[in-house]
């Protein structure tokens, strides 16, 4: 059960992946929650967060964060999944609290690092 709601995270954020690099490409700003993107971010089990994005000379990487929800398995409640798309080389990098037997194609945070912490 744990993987497969696990697989909405990475389904909302692969959407939502496309569009910013998208967005970076054209040098277009990203409102939060990236409200002008037209993006699903509520799934069944969590959601997808993002912060505002500027383009500029000193851009901070895009990062989204999709959160689960409390009703979600105990193995997800409350955990996050983060990407942050790296400017400078055009890729993206997966993080998250939730165990490695849980998810896929995604990096676990260790232990003292705040996989919540999104700026």
């Amino acid at each position: 059960m744990a993987r497969s709601q696990f697989s909405e995270s990475l389904s909302l954020l692969s959407g939502a992946r496309v569009s910013v690099q998208d967005f970076v490409m054209q040098g277009r700003e990203i409102e939060a929650d990236g409200e002008n993107m037209g993006l699903q971010t509520e799934g069944e089990y969590g959601n997808v967060e993002m912060d505002k994005w500027t383009p500029g000379a000193n851009a901070e990487n895009p990062k989204l964060t999709y959160t689960f929800k409390n009703e979600s398995n105990n193995n997800l409640a409350g955990k996050v999944v983060n990407y942050e798309y790296d400017l400078t080389d055009g890729t993206w990098e997966c993080t998250t609290s939730v165990k490695q037997e849980f998810a896929n194609n995604c990096g676990e945070v260790g232990e003292g690092d705040d996989a919540g912490d999104t700026t």
